[in-house]
C-alpha cells in the first residue's frame, strides 16, 4: 500500500513542479542573499546575539554604546525603540532570533558577518 502512494506520488506533476521550484529558489536565494545589504530588522536580531554571546543577557544598550554593530559592517546603527529603564534597552522584536543565531556563532567560532549566511 504505502510504495503504490510513494510511486503516485513521484509520478505526480505537481511533486515535480514543487521540488522544481525549490531547487530553483534555494539556487537564486544561495547566489543572491550575499549581495543583499541588510534591510532592516537583521542588524539588531546579529546586536541581540552579539549581547547574549559577550555579555550573557538581551540588554543591547552597552552594545550601542560600544558600537558593536561595526563587527558587522554597520557603520551607524540606531535603536528602534527606547529604553525601559535607564541602561536597559532590550533587543527589539523579541528574544528568539537572536538566540537562535547566538547558537552557531558560539559552537563554530563564527564571525557577526558569517551569521547571515551560515
Amino acid at each position: 500500500m504505502i510504495p503504490s502512494r510513494i510511486s503516485r506520488i513521484l509520478r505526480s506533476h505537481t511533486f515535480w513542479r514543487i521540488v522544481l521550484f525549490t531547487v530553483i529558489g534555494l539556487a537564486f536565494f544561495r547566489r543572491v542573499a550575499p549581495l543583499m545589504p541588510f534591510t532592516g530588522d537583521e542588524p539588531h536580531y546579529l546586536l541581540g546575539a552579539i549581547s547574549l554571546v559577550k555579555d550573557g543577557d538581551f540588554n543591547v544598550y552597552n552594545n550601542f554604546a560600544n558600537q558593536d554593530y561595526r563587527e558587522f559592517g554597520y557603520e551607524q546603527l540606531r535603536p528602534q525603540r527606547g529604553e525601559i529603564r535607564p541602561g536597559v534597552l532590550i533587543t527589539e522584536h523579541g528574544i528568539g532570533f537572536p538566540a537562535l543565531l547566538a547558537i552557531p556563532w558560539k559552537s563554530r567560532k563564527l564571525r557577526a558577518s558569517d551569521i547571515l549566511y551560515f
